[in-house]
Protein backbone atom coordinates (compact mmCIF):
# COMPACT_ATOMS: atom_id res chain seq x y z
CA UNK A 1 0.00 0.00 0.00
CA UNK A 2 1.42 3.36 -1.02
CA UNK A 3 2.05 6.22 1.39
CA UNK A 4 -0.32 8.30 -0.78
CA UNK A 5 -3.25 5.99 0.02
CA UNK A 6 -2.33 6.02 3.71
CA UNK A 7 -2.45 9.80 3.73
CA UNK A 8 -5.50 10.52 1.55
CA UNK A 9 -7.71 7.71 2.87
CA UNK A 10 -6.62 7.40 6.50
CA UNK A 11 -4.87 10.71 7.21
CA UNK A 12 -1.63 8.88 8.06
CA UNK A 13 1.33 11.02 6.97
CA UNK A 14 5.07 10.23 7.12
CA UNK A 15 4.45 6.52 7.74
CA UNK A 16 5.07 3.52 5.50
CA UNK A 17 2.87 0.44 5.19
CA UNK A 18 4.43 -2.82 6.42
CA UNK A 19 1.73 -5.50 6.36
CA UNK A 20 -1.86 -6.52 7.07
CA UNK A 21 -2.81 -7.97 10.44
CA UNK A 22 -5.92 -10.17 10.31
CA UNK A 23 -7.65 -10.85 13.61
CA UNK A 24 -11.17 -11.87 14.54
CA UNK A 25 -13.53 -9.04 13.45
CA UNK A 26 -10.58 -6.71 12.89
CA UNK A 27 -8.16 -5.77 10.17
CA UNK A 28 -5.01 -3.85 11.10
CA UNK A 29 -2.79 -1.86 8.75
CA UNK A 30 0.67 -2.13 10.28
CA UNK A 31 2.65 1.06 9.69
CA UNK A 32 6.01 2.43 10.78
CA UNK A 33 7.44 5.95 10.77
CA UNK A 34 9.23 6.56 7.48
CA UNK A 35 12.30 8.26 8.98
CA UNK A 36 15.39 7.51 10.98
CA UNK A 37 14.75 7.50 14.73
CA UNK A 38 15.57 10.65 16.66
CA UNK A 39 15.45 11.42 20.36
CA UNK A 40 12.32 13.53 21.03
CA UNK A 41 14.05 15.11 24.01
CA UNK A 42 17.25 16.44 22.40
CA UNK A 43 16.82 15.67 18.70
CA UNK A 44 19.94 13.48 18.51
CA UNK A 45 20.04 10.62 15.98
CA UNK A 46 22.71 8.78 17.99
CA UNK A 47 20.34 6.24 19.50
CA UNK A 48 20.32 2.52 20.31
CA UNK A 49 17.23 0.40 19.66
CA UNK A 50 15.38 -0.89 22.73
CA UNK A 51 12.65 -2.82 20.93
CA UNK A 52 9.20 -1.90 19.62
CA UNK A 53 5.56 -1.93 20.70
CA UNK A 54 2.33 -1.84 18.74
CA UNK A 55 -0.58 0.48 19.26
CA UNK A 56 -4.00 -0.14 17.69
CA UNK A 57 -5.83 3.03 16.63
CA UNK A 58 -9.42 3.00 15.36
CA UNK A 59 -9.65 4.11 11.74
CA UNK A 60 -12.61 5.09 9.57
CA UNK A 61 -14.96 2.29 8.48
CA UNK A 62 -14.38 0.99 4.97
CA UNK A 63 -17.72 0.38 3.29
CA UNK A 64 -19.76 -1.88 5.53
CA UNK A 65 -16.71 -3.06 7.47
CA UNK A 66 -16.33 -1.45 10.88
CA UNK A 67 -13.29 -3.20 12.39
CA UNK A 68 -10.52 -1.30 10.61
CA UNK A 69 -7.45 -0.13 12.55
CA UNK A 70 -4.14 1.60 12.00
CA UNK A 71 -1.53 -0.39 13.95
CA UNK A 72 1.46 1.82 14.68
CA UNK A 73 4.79 0.13 15.22
CA UNK A 74 6.44 2.37 17.80
CA UNK A 75 10.19 2.13 18.18
CA UNK A 76 11.86 2.48 21.57
CA UNK A 77 15.50 3.52 21.98
CA UNK A 78 18.22 4.77 24.28
CA UNK A 79 19.65 8.19 23.42
CA UNK A 80 23.43 8.18 23.82
CA UNK A 81 23.49 11.98 23.96
CA UNK A 82 21.04 12.73 26.77
CA UNK A 83 20.97 9.16 28.20
CA UNK A 84 17.17 9.03 28.17
CA UNK A 85 15.04 6.03 27.17
CA UNK A 86 12.33 7.25 24.80
CA UNK A 87 9.83 6.13 22.23
CA UNK A 88 8.70 7.77 19.03
CA UNK A 89 5.75 10.13 19.34
CA UNK A 90 2.53 9.11 17.58
CA UNK A 91 1.47 12.25 15.71
CA UNK A 92 -1.60 10.76 14.00
CA UNK A 93 -3.58 11.11 17.24
CA UNK A 94 -4.60 14.42 18.82
CA UNK A 95 -3.72 13.39 22.40
CA UNK A 96 -1.50 10.69 23.86
CA UNK A 97 -4.18 8.64 25.61
CA UNK A 98 -6.55 8.40 22.63
CA UNK A 99 -7.15 5.19 20.69
CA UNK A 100 -8.39 6.65 17.41
CA UNK A 101 -6.73 8.64 14.65
CA UNK A 102 -7.08 12.35 13.95
CA UNK A 103 -8.90 11.57 10.69
CA UNK A 104 -11.38 9.37 12.57
CA UNK A 105 -11.99 12.18 15.06
CA UNK A 106 -12.43 14.74 12.27
CA UNK A 107 -15.02 12.68 10.39
CA UNK A 108 -16.86 11.88 13.63
CA UNK A 109 -17.07 15.64 14.34
CA UNK A 110 -18.49 16.24 10.85
CA UNK A 111 -21.13 13.53 11.38
CA UNK A 112 -22.08 14.91 14.79
CA UNK A 113 -23.18 18.17 13.15
CA UNK A 114 -26.39 16.42 12.07
CA UNK A 115 -26.41 12.92 13.64
CA UNK A 116 -26.78 11.70 17.21
CA UNK A 117 -23.95 10.25 19.29
CA UNK A 118 -25.67 6.85 19.13
CA UNK A 119 -25.91 6.96 15.33
CA UNK A 120 -22.26 7.97 14.86
CA UNK A 121 -21.11 5.29 17.31
CA UNK A 122 -23.08 2.63 15.43
CA UNK A 123 -21.69 3.79 12.08
CA UNK A 124 -18.10 3.99 13.35
CA UNK A 125 -18.06 0.70 15.21
CA UNK A 126 -17.00 2.19 18.55
CA UNK A 127 -18.74 2.72 21.89
CA UNK A 128 -21.13 5.55 22.70
CA UNK A 129 -18.65 6.89 25.26
CA UNK A 130 -15.90 7.31 22.65
CA UNK A 131 -18.13 9.40 20.37
CA UNK A 132 -19.45 11.40 23.32
CA UNK A 133 -15.84 12.19 24.27
CA UNK A 134 -15.23 13.45 20.73
CA UNK A 135 -18.46 15.45 20.81
CA UNK A 136 -17.51 17.13 24.10
CA UNK A 137 -14.20 18.22 22.56
CA UNK A 138 -16.02 19.50 19.46
CA UNK A 139 -18.61 21.42 21.47
CA UNK A 140 -15.98 22.91 23.80
CA UNK A 141 -13.92 24.03 20.82
CA UNK A 142 -16.90 25.49 18.94
CA UNK A 143 -18.60 27.15 21.93
CA UNK A 144 -19.30 30.79 20.99
CA UNK A 145 -17.04 33.34 22.64
CA UNK A 146 -18.60 36.49 24.06
CA UNK A 147 -17.81 39.35 26.44
CA UNK A 148 -20.07 41.06 28.95
CA UNK A 149 -19.26 44.48 27.51
CA UNK A 150 -20.55 43.40 24.07
CA UNK A 151 -24.03 42.55 25.35
CA UNK A 152 -26.66 45.07 24.24
CA UNK A 153 -29.97 43.18 24.11
CA UNK A 154 -30.68 39.86 25.81
CA UNK A 155 -33.67 37.68 26.60
CA UNK A 156 -34.30 35.42 29.58
CA UNK A 157 -36.73 32.53 29.82
CA UNK A 158 -37.18 29.21 31.58
CA UNK A 159 -37.70 25.82 30.00
CA UNK A 160 -38.64 22.40 31.37
CA UNK A 161 -36.19 19.71 30.18
CA UNK A 162 -37.79 16.63 31.71
CA UNK A 163 -37.69 14.74 34.98
CA UNK A 164 -33.89 14.48 35.10
CA UNK A 165 -32.77 17.99 34.17
CA UNK A 166 -36.04 19.65 35.24
CA UNK A 167 -36.08 23.44 34.86
CA UNK A 168 -33.29 25.54 33.35
CA UNK A 169 -33.21 29.32 32.99
CA UNK A 170 -31.65 30.45 29.73
CA UNK A 171 -30.06 33.79 28.87
CA UNK A 172 -29.92 34.54 25.16
CA UNK A 173 -27.99 37.15 23.15
CA UNK A 174 -30.59 38.63 20.80
CA UNK A 175 -28.02 40.15 18.45
CA UNK A 176 -25.68 37.18 18.00
CA UNK A 177 -28.38 34.50 18.12
CA UNK A 178 -26.87 32.17 20.72
CA UNK A 179 -27.32 31.17 24.36
CA UNK A 180 -24.86 32.85 26.70
CA UNK A 181 -25.76 31.27 30.04
CA UNK A 182 -27.70 28.29 31.39
CA UNK A 183 -28.74 28.36 35.06
CA UNK A 184 -30.16 25.40 36.99
CA UNK A 185 -33.70 25.95 38.27
CA UNK A 186 -36.00 28.90 37.81
CA UNK A 187 -37.10 31.99 39.67
CA UNK A 188 -35.41 35.21 40.65
CA UNK A 189 -33.29 33.66 43.41
CA UNK A 190 -31.80 31.12 41.00
CA UNK A 191 -30.68 33.70 38.43
CA UNK A 192 -29.76 36.58 40.73
CA UNK A 193 -26.06 35.66 40.53
CA UNK A 194 -25.92 36.08 36.79
CA UNK A 195 -28.05 39.23 36.95
CA UNK A 196 -25.50 40.59 39.42
CA UNK A 197 -22.61 39.87 37.04
CA UNK A 198 -24.50 41.58 34.25
CA UNK A 199 -24.83 44.64 36.47
CA UNK A 200 -21.09 44.67 37.19
CA UNK A 201 -19.67 43.95 33.75
CA UNK A 202 -22.37 44.44 31.09
CA UNK A 203 -22.25 48.23 31.26
CA UNK A 204 -23.54 48.60 27.69
CA UNK A 205 -26.61 46.42 28.23
CA UNK A 206 -29.69 48.39 27.12
CA UNK A 207 -32.69 46.08 27.46
CA UNK A 208 -33.77 42.63 28.62
CA UNK A 209 -36.77 40.81 27.15
CA UNK A 210 -38.55 38.44 29.54
CA UNK A 211 -41.89 36.94 30.44
CA UNK A 212 -44.21 38.70 32.86
CA UNK A 213 -42.48 37.34 35.94
CA UNK A 214 -42.45 39.69 38.91
CA UNK A 215 -39.46 37.81 40.35
CA UNK A 216 -37.32 38.32 37.24
CA UNK A 217 -38.46 41.92 36.94
CA UNK A 218 -37.43 42.76 40.51
CA UNK A 219 -34.04 41.02 40.18
CA UNK A 220 -33.37 42.82 36.93
CA UNK A 221 -34.34 46.15 38.49
CA UNK A 222 -32.04 45.56 41.47
CA UNK A 223 -29.00 44.23 39.59
CA UNK A 224 -29.04 45.78 36.11
CA UNK A 225 -30.52 49.26 36.57
CA UNK A 226 -28.79 50.41 33.37
CA UNK A 227 -31.08 48.12 31.33
CA UNK A 228 -34.84 48.39 30.82
CA UNK A 229 -37.19 45.41 30.89
CA UNK A 230 -39.34 44.55 27.87
CA UNK A 231 -42.42 42.34 28.17
CA UNK A 232 -43.13 41.13 24.69
CA UNK A 233 -46.26 40.43 22.73
CA UNK A 234 -46.14 36.64 23.13
CA UNK A 235 -46.43 36.71 26.91
CA UNK A 236 -48.99 39.54 27.01
CA UNK A 237 -51.24 37.72 24.56
CA UNK A 238 -50.72 34.44 26.41
CA UNK A 239 -52.05 36.11 29.57
CA UNK A 240 -55.00 37.49 27.59
CA UNK A 241 -55.74 34.09 26.10
CA UNK A 242 -55.66 32.52 29.56
CA UNK A 243 -58.33 35.00 30.72
CA UNK A 244 -60.43 34.34 27.63
CA UNK A 245 -60.21 30.57 28.04
CA UNK A 246 -61.12 30.82 31.72
CA UNK A 247 -64.19 32.84 30.74
CA UNK A 248 -65.12 30.11 28.21
CA UNK A 249 -64.76 27.39 30.86
CA UNK A 250 -66.86 29.35 33.37
CA UNK A 251 -69.60 29.79 30.77
CA UNK A 252 -69.42 26.12 29.79
CA UNK A 253 -69.89 25.07 33.42
CA UNK A 254 -73.03 27.23 33.77
CA UNK A 255 -74.80 26.76 30.42
CA UNK A 256 -77.42 24.23 29.35
CA UNK A 257 -76.60 20.84 27.80
CA UNK A 258 -77.47 21.93 24.25
CA UNK A 259 -75.21 24.97 24.51
CA UNK A 260 -72.39 22.84 25.93
CA UNK A 261 -72.28 20.91 22.67
CA UNK A 262 -71.66 24.18 20.81
CA UNK A 263 -68.92 25.26 23.24
CA UNK A 264 -67.18 21.88 23.60
CA UNK A 265 -63.88 21.66 21.71
CA UNK A 266 -63.93 25.33 20.63
CA UNK A 267 -60.91 26.51 22.62
CA UNK A 268 -58.76 26.52 19.47
CA UNK A 269 -61.21 28.79 17.67
CA UNK A 270 -61.16 31.39 20.43
CA UNK A 271 -57.41 31.54 21.00
CA UNK A 272 -56.06 31.44 17.47
CA UNK A 273 -55.93 34.36 15.10
CA UNK A 274 -59.05 34.57 12.92
CA UNK A 275 -57.02 34.93 9.72
CA UNK A 276 -55.66 31.42 10.33
CA UNK A 277 -59.12 29.84 10.52
CA UNK A 278 -60.93 28.19 7.63
CA UNK A 279 -64.47 29.13 6.55
CA UNK A 280 -66.08 26.29 8.51
CA UNK A 281 -64.07 27.19 11.62
CA UNK A 282 -65.11 30.83 11.37
CA UNK A 283 -68.75 29.81 11.11
CA UNK A 284 -68.41 27.71 14.29
CA UNK A 285 -66.68 30.62 16.02
CA UNK A 286 -69.55 32.96 15.11
CA UNK A 287 -72.03 30.45 16.52
CA UNK A 288 -70.08 30.30 19.76
CA UNK A 289 -69.83 34.08 20.16
CA UNK A 290 -73.56 34.55 19.50
CA UNK A 291 -74.37 32.36 22.51
CA UNK A 292 -72.71 34.53 25.12
CA UNK A 293 -72.35 38.32 25.14
CA UNK A 294 -69.49 38.49 27.71
CA UNK A 295 -67.50 35.91 25.72
CA UNK A 296 -68.10 37.88 22.54
CA UNK A 297 -66.98 41.13 24.18
CA UNK A 298 -63.85 39.49 25.57
CA UNK A 299 -62.99 38.02 22.16
CA UNK A 300 -63.33 41.46 20.53
CA UNK A 301 -61.07 42.92 23.22
CA UNK A 302 -58.52 40.17 22.59
CA UNK A 303 -58.45 40.91 18.90
CA UNK A 304 -58.16 44.62 19.54
CA UNK A 305 -55.25 44.10 21.97
CA UNK A 306 -53.34 42.28 19.22
CA UNK A 307 -53.14 45.55 17.32
CA UNK A 308 -51.19 47.27 20.11
CA UNK A 309 -47.85 46.25 18.59
CA UNK A 310 -48.83 47.70 15.21
CA UNK A 311 -48.73 51.23 16.62
CA UNK A 312 -45.93 53.33 15.08
CA UNK A 313 -44.29 54.77 18.20
CA UNK A 314 -44.19 54.96 21.99
CA UNK A 315 -46.80 57.70 22.42
CA UNK A 316 -49.27 56.01 20.08
CA UNK A 317 -48.75 52.72 21.91
CA UNK A 318 -49.29 54.42 25.27
CA UNK A 319 -52.55 56.04 24.09
CA UNK A 320 -53.76 52.73 22.63
CA UNK A 321 -53.00 50.80 25.83
CA UNK A 322 -54.75 53.36 28.04
CA UNK A 323 -57.80 53.28 25.79
CA UNK A 324 -57.90 49.48 25.78
CA UNK A 325 -57.73 49.32 29.59
CA UNK A 326 -60.69 51.70 29.87
CA UNK A 327 -62.73 49.53 27.47
CA UNK A 328 -61.85 46.39 29.43
CA UNK A 329 -62.86 47.99 32.73
CA UNK A 330 -66.16 49.25 31.34
CA UNK A 331 -67.04 45.85 29.80
CA UNK A 332 -68.51 44.60 33.07
CA UNK A 333 -66.47 41.39 32.82
CA UNK A 334 -64.46 40.64 35.96
CA UNK A 335 -61.72 38.74 34.09
CA UNK A 336 -61.24 41.64 31.66
CA UNK A 337 -60.98 44.00 34.60
CA UNK A 338 -58.26 41.74 36.03
CA UNK A 339 -56.48 41.84 32.67
CA UNK A 340 -56.60 45.63 32.67
CA UNK A 341 -55.05 45.76 36.15
CA UNK A 342 -52.25 43.41 35.06
CA UNK A 343 -51.46 45.52 32.00
CA UNK A 344 -51.30 48.64 34.14
CA UNK A 345 -48.82 46.94 36.48
CA UNK A 346 -46.61 45.87 33.58
CA UNK A 347 -47.30 48.98 31.49
CA UNK A 348 -43.71 50.31 31.41
CA UNK A 349 -42.26 46.97 30.29
CA UNK A 350 -44.91 46.51 27.61
CA UNK A 351 -44.40 50.00 26.21
CA UNK A 352 -40.60 49.58 26.22
CA UNK A 353 -41.13 47.50 23.09
CA UNK A 354 -41.61 50.74 21.20
CA UNK A 355 -38.22 51.98 22.44
CA UNK A 356 -36.12 48.93 21.68
CA UNK A 357 -38.13 46.69 19.37
CA UNK A 358 -36.95 43.46 21.03
CA UNK A 359 -38.93 40.40 22.00
CA UNK A 360 -38.13 37.02 23.49
CA UNK A 361 -39.55 35.41 20.35
CA UNK A 362 -36.12 34.15 19.15
CA UNK A 363 -35.64 32.49 22.53
CA UNK A 364 -38.96 30.70 22.11
CA UNK A 365 -37.53 29.41 18.82
CA UNK A 366 -34.41 28.19 20.62
CA UNK A 367 -36.62 26.48 23.22
CA UNK A 368 -38.30 24.55 20.40
CA UNK A 369 -34.87 23.54 19.06
CA UNK A 370 -33.93 22.31 22.53
CA UNK A 371 -37.05 20.15 22.75
CA UNK A 372 -36.35 18.68 19.29
CA UNK A 373 -32.73 17.99 20.30
CA UNK A 374 -33.81 16.19 23.48
CA UNK A 375 -36.35 14.06 21.59
CA UNK A 376 -33.70 13.22 19.00
CA UNK A 377 -31.20 12.15 21.67
CA UNK A 378 -33.85 10.56 23.93
CA UNK A 379 -32.76 12.96 26.66
CA UNK A 380 -29.29 13.82 27.93
CA UNK A 381 -28.50 12.75 31.49
CA UNK A 382 -25.04 14.31 31.87
CA UNK A 383 -25.74 17.91 33.04
CA UNK A 384 -22.40 19.32 31.84
CA UNK A 385 -22.81 17.69 28.43
CA UNK A 386 -26.34 19.08 28.21
CA UNK A 387 -25.12 22.63 28.96
CA UNK A 388 -22.44 22.31 26.25
CA UNK A 389 -25.12 21.23 23.79
CA UNK A 390 -27.29 24.20 24.75
CA UNK A 391 -24.46 26.72 24.44
CA UNK A 392 -23.77 25.49 20.90
CA UNK A 393 -27.38 25.92 19.77
CA UNK A 394 -28.03 28.95 17.62
CA UNK A 395 -31.11 30.67 16.26
CA UNK A 396 -31.47 33.46 13.74
CA UNK A 397 -30.28 36.89 14.86
CA UNK A 398 -33.03 39.16 16.15
CA UNK A 399 -34.04 42.01 13.87
CA UNK A 400 -34.69 45.15 15.90
CA UNK A 401 -37.94 46.88 15.02
CA UNK A 402 -37.87 49.79 17.45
Amino acid sequence: MSTSILYHVFGVENYKFLSLILEKNSIGLLVERDASPECPACGSSDVVSKGTRRRWLKALPNGSYRGLYIVVKIRRFLCKTCKSVCQEPVDIISAERLHYTKRFEQIACDLLEFATVKDVARFSGVSWDVIKEIDVKRLTRNKPKWRYKDLLYIAVDEIYLGRVSKYKTIFYNLLSGHIIKVVDGRGGDKVSGFFSKLGLYAKNLKAVAMDMSLNYWLKAHDNIPQAEVVFDRFHVMKLMNDKLDKLRRNYQAECQKAEKQVIKGKRYLLLHNPENLGDDQRRKLDELLELNTPLSKAYILKEELRRLWDEPDFESGKTFLNSWCKKAESSGIALMNEMSKSLKIYRSGILNYFKYGITSGPLEGVNNKIKVMLRKHYGIRDPQYLVLKLLNLKSSKHQLTG
